[in-house]
């Protein structure tokens, strides 16, 4: 009767145990979960809907390698991340500034995003001078190579 006993308690200690378990597993799947929803509800702007726009992202994201599969190992494992991030930024531009903003202000610098903007609006200027030097060299060259063949070159056409 003794051992009756003892093996009936031994059993309701372990289901006791194993519902106190359970219990603490649920709570922390619905921490997560509401953590989750939390991510979410902070990360989609207002009248931005994630519903269609997730799975084109998605689908452009696995249709990188598709494109990209006679192309180097680099090249395919790189697709799916420009391919996604470029669907990211067309169907949910709201979602897609507000992670890059997450991402680049926890992971970037401030100077480093002010010593790119300064080096683009520099590459911005210089690729503007090259062109209206390589425009007045072409110019300067056509009007060589017509004299030098005996047209004649009247004021209004070197004026273009």
């Amino acid at each position: 009767m003794a051992l009756l006993r003892e093996t009936r308690q031994s059993a309701a200690n372990a289901v006791n145990m194993a519902q106190t378990h359970g219990q603490l597993l649920v709570s922390k799947w619905i921490a997560l979960e509401q953590q989750a929803a939390d991510v979410v509800r902070r990360t989609v702007p207002e009248g931005e809907r994630l519903a269609p726009g997730i799975i084109y992202v998605g689908v452009a994201a696995l249709a990188g390698p598709i494109f990209t599969r006679r192309r180097n190992f680099a090249v395919r494992w790189v697709s799916p991340l420009v391919f996604g991030a470029a669907a990211a930024a067309y169907f949910l531009p709201g979602t897609a500034s507000v992670v890059l903003r997450n991402v680049w202000g926890r992971y970037g610098d401030p100077k480093a995003i002010d010593a790119v903007c300064e080096q683009w609006q520099s590459a911005k200027l210089t690729e503007r001078r090259l062109r209206a030097r390589i425009a007045a060299n072409v110019q300067e060259l056509r009007m060589s190579l017509q004299q030098g063949r005996g047209f004649s070159i009247s004021e209004s056409e070197t004026k273009k």
